[in-house]
């Protein structure tokens, strides 16, 4: 599994969650996704992204780190107002909340 967080104190938080829940063949790395090494391109399964800019533009770059036929689920806005690729789909959670993302494949 790959984290990548480029925000310090975040990246040392996840270390930290790593080590104390023991969890194994973790790497964090502490960069912009855009800076991630290339060995770790077309490498996953899966991989999962909070919404840090324009849905499209990360489900984009969501998509260069799995292999094909892999998936990409990106933490969405509210509504799909102006989603264009992807489909959308909203998740129902305990307590009547909801969280919606945007899903693709590769």
């Amino acid at each position: 599994m790959l984290l990548v967080e480029s925000r310090q104190r975040r990246a040392s938080f996840l270390k930290t969650a790593v080590r104390e829940l023991e969890l194994v063949d973790v790497e964090i790395l502490s960069e912009r996704v855009l800076s991630v090494p290339s060995r770790w391109r077309k490498a996953f399964d899966v991989a999962v992204a909070r919404c840090a800019g324009d849905v499209e533009s990360t489900l984009k770059l969501g998509l260069g780190f799995v292999r094909t036929g892999g998936m990409v689920a990106v933490s969405g806005p509210p509504d799909p107002c102006g989603v264009k690729i992807g489909r959308y789909t909203v998740v129902q959670l305990p307590g009547g909340r909801t969280r919606s993302f945007v899903v693709d494949s590769a």
